[in-house]
């Protein structure tokens, strides 16, 4: 019978997350509190995969951080990701504690990271809103 791995999980966080699911209790969970940018860098570099399982969000920077970093990303699944990270990223259920990263991640099929990296870089931004202050002056 093959032996169970435990995977470690990081949840970086700049403060105790302070909520009644128990996560800060669990074995295999390692709430890091505040990282410095080199540290967070690190983690997202060698991660097997950078979880990001909002139900809410505005953009989500922290998923284009792991991009850049290479690691590949499981989204919740709602519109606004989906709209960003179009195939270049897993989804999943918030609410189905029952998924197996590894084997969502065994899919594979993704869109190259390049491709939403390209639409988001600091530079086509600055250019964006250049051209956009332009016209309201």
């Amino acid at each position: 019978m093959p032996q169970e791995i435990r995977i470690k999980i990081y949840v970086l966080s700049g403060k105790p997350l302070g909520d009644d699911s128990g996560v800060e209790k669990l074995d295999n969970v390692i709430c890091t509190g505040y990282v410095s940018d080199s540290e967070a860098r690190a983690l997202m570099q060698y991660c097997r995969a950078f979880l990001f399982p909002s139900t809410y969000e505005g953009f989500g920077i922290p998923p284009m951080e792991a991009l850049c970093m290479g690691a590949p990303v499981v989204l919740g699944d709602i519109p606004v990701l989906h709209e960003i990270y179009g195939n270049a990223a897993y989804y999943v259920d918030c609410d189905n504690a029952d998924i197996s990263i590894e084997q969502l991640l065994k899919q594979g099929g993704r869109e190259a990271p390049e491709t939403v990296l390209s639409r988001y870089s600091w530079e086509k931004i600055r250019t964006d809103y250049d051209g956009s202050f332009d016209k309201i002056v």
